[in-house]
């Protein structure tokens, strides 16, 4: 209606504001299936423009996935418990340049797994993505470290890294490493008094994956004036190549 175009009868009467029925027509539109498909489109579109105006085409480029909890106090469609995060919440699924830019973003029920409709995000980005270096870097937290999805990823010519879960085959696999290096550290200082780090690398399958895998053990030295008495251990699967 033409209501908010109409001069107010009385002082107190806010000017130009949009009635319901109005608002809720707009949000609608907003809404609809093709405005969010568009919507999305323009923002990974606009990201790689400024990044390209900005730095130019790349040898590398990288862009990191990872999901949080988005709190919610109501009872609208996709609420739901999620037990990692322990609260009522949207589960969105983020994409981001190297850069800092957003470059998507997925609005997902608040119980669905880390990597649920990662594919689908990740097929709509490449194409964006690849505008912006020769090689394409994906970095991903252990939420996504799954046979399936890694595999999906390489034959897709993508460089994966992603953390992977410490469990006991990786820990026995590098336990001799990590002893001899933790025992060479007690014998030899620091050279610049800093904490060191070491990698060690191994070859890890699960039974449910189909192909071998490399994996990067990190061993971060802690201090222990400090009170820290254990060192940190950690490990990053990759199907990157040694250089």
């Amino acid at each position: 209606g033409p209501a908010p175009l109409e001069t107010p009868d009385e002082a107190r009467t806010p000017d130009g504001l949009a009635s319901q029925p109005t608002l809720s027509r707009m949000q609608g539109m907003l809404a609809s299936a093709l405005n969010r498909r568009r919507a999305k489109k323009i923002l990974a579109e606009q990201a790689c423009t400024r990044i390209l105006a900005s730095e130019g085409r790349r040898a590398e480029v990288t862009f990191d996935i990872d999901s949080y909890a988005l709190e919610a106090h109501g009872a609208q469609q996709g609420v739901a418990y999620n037990g990692h995060y322990h609260m009522e919440c949207f589960h969105p699924l983020v994409a981001y340049a190297d850069t800092g830019d957003m470059l998507g973003v997925r609005l997902r029920s608040g119980n669905v797994h880390t990597a649920d409709d990662v594919r689908s995000l990740i097929t709509e980005l490449l194409p964006h993505v690849r505008t912006l270096g020769q090689r394409v870097w994906l970095r991903m937290d252990c939420g996504y470290a799954n046979g399936k999805l890694l595999a999906w990823i390489a034959e897709r010519g993508v460089t994966f890294i992603t953390r992977l879960r410490t469990n006991p085959v990786l820990t026995r696999s590098c336990k001799g490493w990590c002893d001899r290096t933790v025992a060479l550290w007690k014998q030899t200082p620091s050279p610049d008094g800093k904490l060191r780090q070491a990698t060690h690398e191994v070859w890890y399958r699960p039974k449910s994956w189909t192909r071998l895998v490399r994996v990067v053990a990190v061993l971060v030295e802690r201090s222990q004036a400090n009170g820290e008495l254990f060192h940190h251990t950690f490990f990053l699967a990759t199907n990157a190549a040694r250089n």
